[in-house]
């Protein structure tokens, strides 16, 4: 999987909110040595559960954490209404069932 090095690590207050952050660069199955030896901006880190703040100590490899690219996407409320909306109509033709309801209807109004 890749690893995202962020531009900076979130505070306390940040972390219990959703929020949307840059990437300082994408590593690409990484050995742990190389997340270890990034330090500006931290690739690791210990979260803030344990140690109430986000730390970027890498001598310290017990509990250590980093941001990984799982190849999960997570569409908000808003947004997943949007793209359900669309596959109705704009994007009909990029879906399996749109592709067959398309067909059908063609197909059930042919001209004699």
């Amino acid at each position: 999987h890749g690893v995202f090095v962020l531009e900076k690590s979130p505070s306390t207050s940040e972390s219990k909110n959703w929020g949307i952050q840059y990437t300082s660069k994408v590593l690409q199955k990484p050995p742990v040595n190389e997340m270890k030896a990034i330090k500006n901006p931290p690739c690791v880190f210990h979260h803030f559960a344990k140690t109430q703040e986000y730390e970027s100590d890498a001598n310290n490899s017990e509990d250590l954490m980093a941001w990984i690219d799982t190849g999960v996407v997570t569409f908000l409320p808003h947004a997943a209404k949007v793209l359900r909306e669309s596959a109705l109509i704009q994007l009909r033709c990029c879906t399996s069932r749109g592709l067959e309801d398309m067909y059908s209807e063609r197909n059930n109004f042919v001209e004699l």
